[in-house]
């Protein structure tokens, strides 16, 4: 449940800011901002994401070698942020420049965010989530409020907030010994990489994804259903938050039953998790469907295809559970061919046939979703329920 809080209020800013964004500035601008953000979080993925998936295994082998794993990637990520801060000097307000300095904050963050998780210090993870997402929240709100700037002084406030927060994880990584150990080991770096680097496409899936289908819609629609679309797709992210929570707080159990062969364990998890996200998807469309005139107050556009949209998150999200399978049998080689393939025939597909109607675009992709939904459980998942 503390999980759950936490990862609720980390992503609570930005979804609160999206409709006071596009009334201020704009659904042009809402989507900048949001591509921001998007952008940020594929190059944190790509950076430590598939990382950060190791380290609680690294810490119940061995604790030492957790910590040798947190200082090299955290000494990579302030260097990284050094270079770009350096480099936004002269490129002022870049999208990319933006996105880069605030990837390696995420990155920081990260790596102090699933030490609490590890170590099970809930409360901690929750309280960090609240502050830094709320001073986020609360500085730019004003800042709309009383019309202090544009839509770059907004991106400004979430980078120095992040940056801020990321010193303080600086700090208290290093006072509880996580950034004392002086060794490096080029081991444990080939037995990371052998681990993780198959989960990256899975781990892009989503922002991936999200990147081709706004430049698709962009081109094919204009920018105002781009803008639309940004906004649906920054809610649907609730749903996939839930998801997550869940299954932060089942991992023992399900990592048991899988590595055990115990179907009814994992089969019972898996209908709960599928409760979950159906609830979830169905609260975010009428939410969306009830909400229209706050979050897309000028466009007059039929909304339509975001219905096939959130059925096509439900099996996206779905999708997601069945990826322990993979991980734990180490199939995750299997498991990155599948998502490579399916991102492939997704861009192949949507170029061919996406730009009759936004409509039919998002057929499209529910098509497809369900298919990679059907491919997972086909290859491998059935056999664990």
């Amino acid at each position: 449940m503390y999980y759950l809080l936490g990862e609720v209020i980390s992503k609570v800013s930005p979804f609160l800011l999206l409709p006071l964004i596009s009334n201020a500035y704009g659904l042009t601008n809402t989507a900048y901002y949001s591509n921001v953000l998007i952008y940020a979080n594929v190059i944190q993925m790509l950076m430590t994401g598939w990382i950060v998936a190791y380290i609680p295994i690294s810490y119940i082998k061995s604790v030492k070698r957790c910590k040798i794993l947190v200082r090299m990637v955290m000494m990579s990520n302030m260097a990284l942020l050094i270079f770009f801060s350096v480099l936004s000097l002269f490129f002022e307000g870049s999208l990319f420049t933006y996105s880069f300095i605030l990837s390696c904050g995420f990155s920081i963050n990260s790596m102090y965010l699933i030490i609490l998780q590890v170590k099970g210090e809930a409360k901690s993870y929750v309280l960090f989530n609240t502050y830094k997402s709320t001073t986020i929240l609360v500085l730019s709100a004003l800042l709309v409020y009383y019309s202090l700037g544009d839509i770059n002084h907004i991106v400004n406030i979430n980078i120095v907030c992040t940056l801020v927060f990321s010193m303080f994880s600086i700090y208290k990584l290093f006072s509880i010994g996580y950034l004392s150990v002086g060794i490096t080991s080029y081991k444990l770096i080939v037995r990371v990489v052998k681990f993780g680097f198959p989960l990256i496409p899975g781990m892009l899936l989503v922002p991936a994804k999200s990147i081709v289908d706004r430049f698709f819609i962009s081109d094919f629609f204009g920018t105002e259903v781009e803008g639309v679309y940004v906004i649906a797709f920054q809610y649907s992210l609730g749903v996939s938050l839930i998801a997550m929570s869940y299954v932060k707080s089942i991992t023992p159990e399900l990592l048991g039953g899988l590595n055990e062969d115990k179907r009814g364990i994992v089969a019972k998890l898996f209908y709960k998790y599928l409760i979950f996200v159906l609830i979830a998807s169905c609260c975010l469309l009428l939410f969306i469907l009830f909400g229209r005139g706050a979050l897309f107050p000028n466009y007059n556009g039929s909304i339509n295809f975001l219905v096939v949209f959130i059925v096509a998150v439900l099996f996206q999200v779905s999708s997601s559970f069945m990826t322990s399978y993979y991980q734990v049998k180490l199939k995750t080689k299997v498991l990155m061919m599948v998502n490579f393939l399916f991102f492939l025939i997704n861009i192949i597909v949507l170029y061919s046939f996406g730009s009759s109607s936004i409509f039919i675009y998002m057929l499209i992709v529910l098509f497809i979703s369900l298919c990679q939904f059907i491919a997972l459980y086909k290859l491998g998942f059935k056999d664990a329920i």
